[in-house]
C-alpha cells in the first residue's frame, strides 16, 4: 500500500524508505525471512541515496540514512547463515592495523595525532 501512495504523491518516499526499515524489516526479520528483510533495508538506502541526491542539505534524511545503516548492520549480523560461518576468535589479536606505529618514545614520527 505504501508503494501505491509514493506513485501517487513522491513526496512520501522518504516515509516508505523509513517505513521498509521499520516496522516491515523488522517484522521480517523476526519471521525468519532474513534476505526479504536484506532487500527492504537495500531498497530503503537505494531511496535516501536519491532523496538525498535531490536535498543535499538535509541533515534529517543524512540522519535517517544512517539509521538505515545501522538496521541493515543488524539484520546481516541477525541472519543465521553469517552465525554459522564466523566463529569468534577464542582470543583477541596481538595487533591491529588500524593502530598506529609506535617507537620507544611513543607515536612514530609523522604520525597525525590530531
Amino acid at each position: 500500500m505504501a508503494r501505491e501512495v509514493v506513485a501517487l504523491d513522491a513526496d512520501f518516499r522518504a516515509t516508505l524508505a523509513q517505513w521498509l526499515v521499520f516496522p516491515a524489516g523488522a517484522y521480517l526479520m523476526g519471521n525468519g525471512r532474513h534476505d526479504d528483510d536484506l532487500a527492504r533495508m537495500q531498497e530503503a538506502l537505494g531511496l535516501y541515496d536519491k532523496l538525498i541526491g535531490e536535498q543535499p542539505g538535509s541533515e534529517e534524511l543524512r540522519y535517517r540514512k544512517a539509521w538505515a545503516l545501522v538496521n541493515l548492520a543488524q539484520a546481516l549480523w541477525g541472519k543465521p547463515d553469517h552465525a554459522k560461518a564466523h566463529s569468534v576468535p577464542s582470543r583477541p589479536p596481538t595487533c591491529s592495523v588500524n593502530s598506529p606505529p609506535r617507537t620507544a618514545g611513543g607515536f612514530a614520527e609523522g604520525w597525525a595525532t590530531g
